[in-house]
């Protein structure tokens, strides 16, 4: 287990962990509006995973959206974008097309300033293709172990977003 300890200020938008799920890329963008009145020090975007009906190029592209509205309204801020998990409890098309919207996002995204496609899947998917239900008993939604072990990274990576732009300050982190 890592053991992080920075000062965060945290606004979480959109659903999961004690929210009803259903929120897909384009049902979050008028929750932006929300961010015009502070500057936040780093975004945290997952996104994505609930747009099924689309295409990947289209899933990536509505997600390449609420970047560039993230970023015309906080410019210099380091915005994290976390690839898709695979989900399903075993190979599926499912899988398959979160598989080609991270694919997309790392090569679209690869060239911008203070963006970074983070892969946080510590390897839910075993060698035969299928998902514990220890980590996701659904096969969709983390159990808090699966929380744990996915998201216990991203608090080092935050931590460096952190020191990179102010020593004392604390983090107003965004998770849309």
């Amino acid at each position: 287990m890592v053991q992080v300890r920075i000062v965060l200020s945290l606004f979480k938008f959109g659903d999961g962990w004690t929210d009803c799920g259903g929120t897909t890329a384009g049902s979050c963008q008028w929750r932006i509006a929300a961010i015009d009145n502070f500057h936040a020090k780093a975004i945290v975007l997952l996104i994505g995973t609930n747009n099924i009906q689309n295409t990947p190029d289209h899933i990536a592209g509505m997600i390449e959206k609420i970047i560039q509205a993230l970023r015309d309204r906080q410019p210099s801020t380091q915005i994290f974008v976390i690839e898709l998990f695979p989900k399903g409890p075993g190979p599926s098309v499912y899988r398959e097309k979160n598989k080609a919207v991270n694919e997309l996002l790392r090569e679209r995204l690869k060239e911008e300033t203070n963006i970074r496609v983070i892969n946080l899947d510590p390897g839910f998917v075993d060698g035969n293709g299928q998902i514990s239900r220890t980590d996701l008993p659904d096969y969709l939604h983390f159990s808090h172990i699966a929380y744990e072990k996915a998201f216990s990274p991203l608090f080092v990576l935050l931590d460096e977003a952190v020191r990179n732009q102010a020593r004392n300050d604390s983090i107003h982190c965004h998770t849309i």
